[in-house]
């Protein structure tokens, strides 16, 4: 089947019927005006066109962007043989364009007796395929739910864009994509605390001023794990080099080593040991189910926890929290009714080799919308939740949602070492910013709202109010 468009900066809407189950195309004629043409938005889709087979013929209508009789006129001689059903694409163009691809529509059914069909992908709520027709000289409007196969890396092709970097797939519908998952323990509130406290006394710890004294007596207590540090040293040193040439020439040698320290990471490494004599706060754990997981009574506040319950991949709570969402995402797609056919994690894209954004977790839809999450474990900058969404609407066009993830618990709320992160709702909802969040000691949905102290009022209930924030779970982004 034939189908005909006018290409757009939102070439999305033309690629979307074009793929469409139900359309079976596989010719597309894409009108290219010379706003099109200069910006070079056929390009994009061109690209995955090709990649599904269909055939594509770009007509150059520069010289007559705006003359609805010349634009007819055109494109009615390039068809003048063509007897079958024709699809005319709504998708993209301006009004001209527009007007002059109804009245071919119009003419080849009512002269010709041709059933040509007029379609538009609205990718707006529920994602509905607009589909007009005549059935026996009367126009008749019907709609079809949008059904396609793309893929993350087709939809933003068709905006110049590629997928860069580490991107991990974590589901696929009706594939099975093997993925190891995290421990989730923040249903736990001695964990969360630790979780929340962990950056802060990090950051204390590292600027902590010592004595020298003090450097000296944890330097000679960690000798044994110093001088094998050294021998890394001089192990790379001796490898890589000559012994003659390290002995006799002071420049060589000087060079030698500096190369050395940068291979082993030695300064980091003796920052580290010192770092690990310094004393931490410690959490004492009270949950059971908690001390037998941990196996311990108490939780120091270091990167330890992190470490063990990441095979050692991470030490930072931010980048476990990652992790933690991803496998929520991953657990919600297999157990639950939707129409998201595919997910990544640390989805990173660039447009003419240069860097765009980079999504904790990205998923695609059967209507080809993008929805992102961003895991946050503290404030929101305004002018980073702008340019976030400013780089995936030039990635993914207008279609998208993007909304930030965070552990926002009930039972926190009101807690000092909470402080970090509990204006965050406010700061979103302020800006009308999607947000969902981790709430695993209730597992349910709560609203809050301040009072005339400021103070952050919370229920499980829904309030009669109408100036409360509701805080979502994690678990609604899919019914959206």
């Amino acid at each position: 089947m034939l189908m005909i468009g006018v290409s757009t900066g939102q070439n999305i809407t033309n690629l979307i019927p074009a793929v469409h189950e139900n359309f079976n195309i596989d010719e597309f004629i894409l009108l290219e005006s010379s706003t099109a043409k200069r910006l070079k938005w056929t390009d994009g889709i061109s690209k995955v066109l090709k990649l599904k087979n269909i055939q594509l013929e770009v007509l150059d209508i520069h010289n007559i962007d705006n003359n609805i009789i010349e634009i007819k006129t055109f494109i009615e001689n390039r068809i003048k043989d063509f007897k079958e059903p024709i699809y005319w694409n709504l998708g993209g163009g301006q009004k001209p364009q527009q007007i002059a691809i109804w009245e071919i529509f119009k003419k080849r059914n009512s002269d010709k007796n041709i059933p040509d069909i007029v379609c538009y992908a609205n990718q707006d709520d529920k994602g509905i395929m607009e589909i007009w027709e005549y059935n026996e000289n009367i126009l008749i409007q019907k709609e079809e739910k949008i059904k396609v196969k793309l893929n993350a890396e087709e939809i933003f092709n068709v905006f110049g864009c590629n997928a860069v970097g580490q991107t991990k797939k974590i589901y696929e519908k009706d594939k099975f994509i093997e993925h190891q998952n995290i421990p989730n323990l923040l249903k736990f509130n001695e964990f969360r605390e630790y979780f929340f406290r962990l950056p802060q006394v990090n950051y204390d710890i590292e600027r902590q001023p010592l004595s020298l004294f003090q450097i000296r007596e944890i330097l000679n207590k960690e000798k044994k794990e110093l001088n094998t540090k050294f021998f890394d040293v001089l192990s790379i040193m001796i490898e890589s080099n000559k012994i003659e040439n390290l002995i006799k020439n002071k420049d060589y040698r000087q060079i030698a080593f500096n190369s050395a320290l940068k291979k082993t990471n030695l300064l980091f490494e003796i920052f580290n040991i010192i770092k690990s004599n310094l004393s931490p706060p410690v959490i004492e754990v009270e949950n059971n189910e908690l001390k037998l997981i941990l196996k311990r009574e108490e939780i120091i506040i270091n990167d330890v926890i992190v470490k063990e319950l990441t095979n050692q991949k991470l030490k930072k709570s931010a980048d476990l929290f990652e992790n933690i969402i991803a496998d929520k995402v991953k657990n919600l797609l297999e157990t639950e009714d939707h129409n998201i056919v595919e997910a990544y994690t640390n989805y990173e894209i660039e447009k003419y080799g240069r860097y765009v954004a980079e999504y904790d977790v990205l998923c695609v839809t059967n209507k080809g919308t993008i929805i992102a999450l961003d895991a946050k474990t503290f404030n929101f900058e305004s002018k980073d939740i702008d340019a976030r969404l400013y780089n995936l609407e030039q990635g993914s066009g207008y279609y998208r949602t993007f909304s930030a993830v965070f552990p926002y618990d009930y039972d926190d709320i009101g807690k000092e070492y909470f402080k970090p992160i509990e204006e965050l709702p406010f700061q979103l909802s302020k800006r009308n910013f999607s947000f969902y969040v981790v709430n695993d000691s209730h597992k349910s949905n709560f609203w809050i709202k301040k009072n005339e102290e400021k103070k952050i009022i919370k229920s499980l209930i829904k309030p009669i109010e109408d100036d409360c924030i509701k805080c979502r779970t994690l678990n609604e982004f899919i019914r959206n």
